[in-house]
């Protein structure tokens, strides 16, 4: 391997004749250090007192008294500021995530030292601000005008305005919140860097005047740091080492260049030898690219990587294997296999450990008192956790204690701004908040970074050569990263005024890979072709660019799944006990005395017969699928807003008032009639479309009804057209049938279910439509996907549905369950159970819903279904059960709980 960049700084310092004790050394991560010293150590073959390593933060502590605050002082300090100016009553944890979002953006304003007040100024006004502009170059002007020309006024709509409104006071916020902080002492990082450039206060005392100052191995610099290095350049005795090569310094088109190329301009290389920065252009580098069809077949390649190197005799200190993904750490760690000492240093984010869902499930079991008290509870539960945890063996025990322990930390942070502030919260706001926290948390890793094989993510890569270097997921949307960071100043904002952009980072991370590449001589990237909603199945950008170059002969490989030998998973078994039966009995057990146990629903039943395991994981567990942020309106909340637009139009159309003033939904307390005639408005969609975006407010954008519809992307228009043909749809079926008599829409119904002698359930769930035609009462369940599969009233046809068989009827036990339930409430033998598939019956008016042909519609299902409920409930509280994996693989496609379940591990 050529020599490595710190060896050449180290190499430089000594020739120079420079006193190393009197040295201070500024790299980019501080794990730069401590391969810093060994090269020293190795050029010096001697003892010596090594070089001080402030990080850049550190050093620009130096120049001021302003401390660093904790982030979520910093937020709520900000919140404080918000709600004074805007005169809003927005909750803190409402307030969180935009609140370190406007952070992000000051950040960012004062570390390019941005002229706020320019930047702010109200979007209405722009022809006030055409002089302030001439130190803008014409690049920057032009950019700005381009984006202030989607905002004439006489164009405005009504999201514009709403941006209007909120930018019309940024400007006082951010001032505003900066003094605020000033006369407390307190501030972010950029703030703290401004305020050191606009004082003038980097001054050294005669001490620190006699030292060497070093900075190595940066790459892109802010505003601020600019001005920082140039004033250590003409007040003190200052080196820069900038890393990079000849191929991309000299191409000026080459993105991983852009930064380095000014640098080298402004601060000069104290290295001018560019044939020691000449590594690209070697043509003996081995280069593969390895496809491989999912996450689980990078990992197990990357173990024989690592056995080829060991039995090459490669030095472990040499190779290093690098996450593009960090998700991949806890996989790849139990994926290694060989004895080679390995050493992760990085941080791994919490969501990748069960700590989350721990905390969930804890906030589930408690009564609602006050966050004080909460916090003390959680705290005190949380230690007697740790305290009970056996040593940690695994990656995942590691992760997981580590996890908590850092939950613990920010408990205290959490109490202490209730407490300084006297700050009231809610326990679902409280819970709401720790999430947000955890959601960003990472459980810091180190590890001996001069032993072994290296475990790093990307960034930790800067300053650091290896000759061996295996990238996992080096996948496009992940190298570079797609998603640009939330922002409150547009993009052709950010760009005019000079601020950080995407752009930015696509060329800050193609300098990370290309200086990764420079030195080493074994390189194998790796990217997966399994669809992720988070990144591409494809090869990474720089990949293509290496490829097009045909700078080096790149091998290519495939990894086919039957290629790579997993050990046998191991299945999970859950043997029941009286702990779980009396779980089951406290949550669904019939009590007449309180009334307070929930009912047991067809879904829960058809979850145990589909697999028993993820009955347990749902129902027993308590493992609840995490919430996630939707840019999209999937399947299953598609059919929730069709149900909820139906029961809005309705309601609406039988005259009845379906909320309070509160907006509480009110149900159908007495029989609602509505003919033919009434429905007759509802058929044009300019009458029921209002609904439907009620909906859409209420279960898509979760925002008040009351407020002003928000603008529709292409995609939710499609599926409000949809949406609005579907009812068309149902509104033509039910005028055919002259009038119809809803006893209740969306109607929660329960039951005592008696099973054996020994136990009684709540038996029950939310009915979609309970109405009456010509006499007949229906049970009806809205399908807005599959279609219909009649159902034979036999005793043999009924008992497969209480069997995990392929192509399960799941819905039509669903409605006979519930035609089983209105049975025992109306005291009608009578029922008829109905499934309505809106997507299958078009242009078929006289459509009939019942899941039973008219001659076996006659026979009583009530007791055969009765007696297999019995049996079904009666195995589900047992003691002597197994929770087991169904053998049933079409069970698992959509399965919440396929990714640890281990009953397919091996096809992931």
């Amino acid at each position: 391997m050529s020599q490595s960049f710190l060896s050449l700084v180290a190499s430089d310092l000594i020739q120079r004749g420079i006193d190393i004790s009197k040295t201070t050394v500024v790299f980019p991560n501080r794990r730069a250090a401590v391969f810093f010293n060994q090269c020293l150590y190795e050029q010096l073959q001697k003892p010596f007192w090594a070089p001080e390593y402030p990080s850049i933060t550190e050093l620009w502590q130096r120049f001021t008294t302003q401390k660093i605050s904790q982030p979520l002082a910093l937020n709520y300090q900000l919140y404080e500021v918000y709600q004074q100016i805007l005169q809003t009553d927005e909750s803190f944890d409402d307030f969180f995530y935009w609140g370190e979002l406007l952070i992000r953006d000051f950040d960012d304003i004062d570390k390019h030292l941005v002229d706020a007040r320019l930047l702010f100024t109200n979007l209405q006004d722009i022809k006030a601000m055409q002089n302030p502009l001439d130190y803008l170059s014409d690049q920057q002007i032009e950019a700005l005008q381009e984006f202030f020309a989607h905002f004439e006024p006489d164009k405005t709509t009504q999201l514009k305005q709403r941006f209007m409104n909120i930018w019309s006071v940024l400007y006082t916020v951010y001032e505003t919140y900066r003094e605020r902080l000033r006369d407390k002492n307190l501030a972010y990082e950029g703030l703290l860097m401004r305020s050191v450039i606009e004082s003038q206060s980097v001054v050294l005392d005669a001490q620190q005047a006699q030292r060497t100052y070093v900075f190595a191995g940066f790459n892109v610099l802010n505003t601020c740091e600019e001005r920082l290095f140039e004033w250590f350049k003409n007040s003190a005795n200052t080196l820069f080492y900038w890393d990079y090569d000849i191929a991309y310094i000299d191409n000026p088109d080459h993105q991983a260049g852009v930064f380095m190329r000014r640098n080298m301009q402004r601060f000069g290389n104290a290295i001018t030898d560019t044939q020691l920065f000449n590594n690209l252009s070697n043509p003996l580098k081995s280069v593969t690219f390895v496809e491989a069809p999912s996450n689980s077949a990078q990992v197990r390649y990357a173990d024989k990587w690592l056995n080829a190197r060991q039995q090459d005799k490669e030095k472990a200190t040499e190779t290093a294997i690098v996450l593009c993904d960090e998700q991949l750490l806890v996989p790849l760690m139990c994926s290694l296999s060989g004895g080679e000492t390995t050493n992760v240093t990085m941080g791994y984010p919490i969501t990748g450990s069960t700590v989350i869902t721990t905390i969930n499930n804890w906030f589930t079991q408690q009564e609602n008192t006050n966050a004080n008290d909460i916090i003390k509870e959680l705290a005190a539960w949380i230690k007697t956790q740790l305290a009970q945890i056996e040593p940690a063996n695994t990656p995942y025990k590691t992760l997981y204690t580590e996890g908590l322990y850092q939950v613990l930390e920010e408990l205290k942070s959490v109490n202490d701004i209730l407490t300084t502030y006297a700050l009231t919260m809610t326990q679902k706001s409280l819970q709401r908040l720790l999430q947000q926290f955890m959601s960003t948390m990472k459980v810091p890793l180190f590890g001996e970074p001069v032993l072994g094989t290296q475990i790093m993510g990307v960034l930790e890569t800067r300053t650091i050569d290896f000759k061996n270097v295996l990238l996992l997921s080096t996948n496009e949307g992940i190298l570079p990263r797609s998603n640009d960071d939330a922002s409150f100043i547009p993009f052709h904002l950010r760009q005019s005024f000079g601020m950080t952009t995407m752009t930015h980072k696509n060329a800050l991370y193609a300098y990370y890979f290309y200086r990764l590449m420079q030195r080493s001589e074994n390189i194998c990237l790796l990217y997966s072709t399994s669809q992720d909603p988070m990144k591409s199945p494809e090869m990474s950008r720089f990949m293509l660019q290496l490829l097009v170059s045909n700078q080096w002969t790149i091998q290519r490989k495939s990894i086919q799944s039957e290629a790579i030998r997993l050990s046998e998973p191991r299945h999970i078994q859950i043997a029941s006990h009286a702990g779980i039966r009396a779980q089951l009995l406290q949550t669904y057990g019939h009590d007449p005395q309180h009334g307070r146990n929930k009912a047991l629903t067809p879904s829960a039943i058809n979850a145990f017969i589909d697999c028993k395991l993820k009955f347990y994981f749902r129902y027993i567990a308590l493992l609840y699928a995490p919430e996630q942020v939707a840019d999209d309106i999937d399947q299953a909340l598609f059919g929730s807003i069709f149900h909820r637009s139906v029961e809005l139009l309705y309601l609406n159309a039988g005259q009845q008032l379906y909320s309070d003033k509160d907006g509480k939904l009110l149900p159908i307390t007495e029989p609602m009639t509505i003919t033919a005639e009434q429905l007759q408005p509802y058929l044009q969609p300019q009458q029921h479309l209002p609904f439907i975006d009620q909906a859409l407010k209420e279960l898509f954008f979760k925002i008040p009804t009351s407020t002003s519809t928000p603008h529709y992307n292409g995609s939710v228009l499609i599926k409000r057209n949809i949406l609005s043909l579907y009812i068309q749809q149902l509104l033509k079926i039910d005028s055919t049938l002259g009038s119809v008599t809803f006893l209740g829409l969306e109607k929660n119904v329960s039951i005592p279910f008696f099973v054996n002698n020994a136990l009684t359930v709540n038996l029950g769930g939310k009915i979609d439509r309970l109405d009456r035609v010509n006499g007949e009462l229906r049970v009806i369940d809205y399908k807005t996907g599959g279609k219909l599969i009649p159902q034979k009233n036999t005793a043999e046809s009924l008992a497969k549905l209480f069997v995990d068989i392929k192509d399960r009827p799941k819905n039509n036990l669903q409605s006979l369950i519930y035609s089983l339930i209105v049975s025992q409430l109306y005291n009608e033998p009578a029922i008829n159970p109905c499934l309505l598939h809106i997507n299958t019956v078009f242009n078929n008016y006289q459509h009939d819903p019942s899941i039973f042909d008219s001659d076996d519609r006659a026979l009583d299902f009530r007791q055969p279904i009765t007696e297999h409920l019995q049996l079904l409930i009666a195995e589900m509280f047992d003691t002597n059960t197994v929770f087991d994996a169904t053998s049933n693989d079409k069970n698992c496609t959509y399965c919440d709980y396929r990714g640890f379940c281990q009953k397919q591990a091996s096809s992931y």
